[in-house]
């Protein structure tokens, strides 16, 4: 589920943050802006310094003061570099 993902990545990377630049609003949809950080847990075995920083966007879809969807969009090839660095990718 992707309520597992999600909880499966933040066990991953338990001080991700991101730090929002700009919000736009249309009607129910928000688009936010900004950086996502993080440490990747795993690197610490490795004596690799595991922290990343990426650009990123949000595309949210809000009603009745629920999120009904969801989006990411990321430059995910520092995060995967790191993981190739440390040997968790092949």
């Amino acid at each position: 589920s992707v309520l597992k993902i999600w909880r499966d990545y933040f066990d991953m990377t338990p001080d991700y943050h991101i730090d929002v630049e700009n919000i736009l609003q249309d009607g129910a949809i928000h688009a936010v802006f900004g950086q996502a950080h993080g440490t990747y847990k795993k690197a610490q075995d490795s004596n690799i310094d595991g922290y990343w920083e990426i650009p990123a966007a949000w595309r949210v879809i809000v009603e009745d003061g629920k999120i009904q969807q969801l989006q990411v969009y990321a430059d995910n090839e520092p995060v995967r570099q790191l993981l190739y660095k440390i040997g968790a990718l092949d």
